[in-house]
């Protein structure tokens, strides 16, 4: 259609056969819209499948006990190994020592339960002791990086439900 004076088609007026090469197009790319978003720079989906739960990095020796190395759950918390202390006996003691092809963990810290442990000794590349109170909510104990360094071999805890550990 042309207008009578100019000759010219109106504005806005488009031809059927740009909307039908369009049709054509969209839906000849629709197999491929899964492959083409899986490129997408704004496509946050992983491209990996989720990470499997991971082994135990540290391995633990209980000595002197029947309890077994199971007592002492290890889960990680960002960048930081935690070692749950709540479920031991009374008195005892442990070694920690890393994977030989992967060291020890950048922070470490033990989970506690006032009460059931008194006091908690660990001594590795330096000593420290942990006096705990009486009574309270279970409370998370983070190690200083200096007791472990890399060339530690092993750490070795001791717990008590009594402060009679030595200073």
């Amino acid at each position: 259609m042309t207008n009578e004076l100019t000759g010219r088609r109106p504005r806005g007026g488009r031809q059927p056969g740009w909307r039908a090469l369009g049709t054509v197009l969209a839906l000849s790319l629709a197999p491929a819209w899964p492959v083409l978003a899986w490129h997408l720079p704004w496509h946050r989906r992983p491209h990996h499948a989720p990470a499997a739960p991971s082994a135990p990095a540290l391995a633990i020796t209980l000595e002197g006990q029947a309890a077994s190395a199971a007592a002492l759950p290890q889960r990680w918390q960002r960048n930081t190994l935690l070692l749950d202390l709540t479920h031991l006996p009374d008195n005892g003691s442990a070694t920690l020592t890393p994977p030989a092809n992967a060291g020890w963990p950048v922070r470490l810290a033990f989970r506690v339960q006032p009460g059931s442990i008194g006091s908690l000794t660990i001594e590795g590349a330096e000593r420290v002791q942990y006096t705990l109170p009486a009574h309270g909510p279970a409370m998370t104990l983070q190690l200083d990086p200096g007791v472990y360094v890399v060339k530690t071999a092993s750490l070795t805890l001791r717990w008590s439900a009594a402060d009679d550990l030595p200073h």
